[in-house]
């Protein structure tokens, strides 16, 4: 956008005229290029950057300094070659390529507020935080298109469907043995991915106003 924004500049200086449909539109294709620059999100793919990209991949410059705590996958020839350690490497230039990069600490992901029915049919609102961590990056870069996301969306899933199977007071003092089983059904799903499910925490339980009415009322009556 600067690049266009001084072009512009370098166009006035000429003093030749410029419309005002070539200043506007000249002011659309900057505002066109700002959104479609390439933003970061979960993990590498095949471009230098991409939408789901967490952290940025650097080029090869045949010696690789692989920070601790990072595993960066190569492939020489678009083929899986192999995953460069911690401390400094060296690589093949042209041949081979750093096609992802992966970080091996702990992450928290935010799972979103959702509605979820229990087992005696009252609508909840509730979210959590998944705690997790990659151990596998061969399988995190190439058995799911973004392991985090997948894992992401498996996790509101099964919060549904553990939460299906409680009953309402079963949800609210229960709440450790159904963070557990959570953590349990996602696990399966998550080793083939590469991913290693640490622990989830139920952050809100939001029940409709007239059952929590009725709960407060429940609550007084007892004391």
């Amino acid at each position: 956008m600067a690049s266009l924004r001084g072009a512009a500049r370098a166009w006035q200086g000429t003093g030749l005229f410029v419309s005002k449909s070539a200043r506007q539109q000249l002011a659309v294709t900057s505002r066109a290029w700002a959104t479609h620059r390439p933003r970061r999100g979960f993990h590498a793919t095949s471009a230098n950057f991409s939408v789901y990209e967490r952290h940025e991949r650097p080029w090869n410059t045949i010696a690789i300094l692989v920070p601790q705590q990072m595993a960066y996958v190569v492939e020489r020839f678009g083929k899986y070659s192999g995953i460069l350690e911690p401390g400094l490497n060296f690589i093949f230039p042209v041949i081979d390529r750093i096609a992802y990069v992966h970080s091996l600490k702990e992450e928290a992901l935010s799972i979103p507020n959702q509605m979820a029915i229990t087992s005696d049919n009252v609508t909840l609102q509730i979210d959590g935080v998944l705690y997790v961590r990659i151990v596998d990056p061969y399988k995190a870069s190439y058995g799911v298109t973004d392991a985090l996301y997948a894992i992401t969306q498996l996790a509101q899933t099964t919060m549904r469907s553990e939460l299906g199977k409680l009953s309402l007071d079963s949800t609210f003092k229960d709440r450790e043995t159904l963070n557990t089983a959570i953590v349990n059904s996602i696990q399966a799903a998550a080793m083939n991915w590469g991913v290693e499910a640490l622990r989830y925490e139920i952050r809100d339980i939001q029940a409709p106003k007239k059952i929590k009415e009725a709960m407060d009322q429940q609550a007084e009556a007892e004391r």
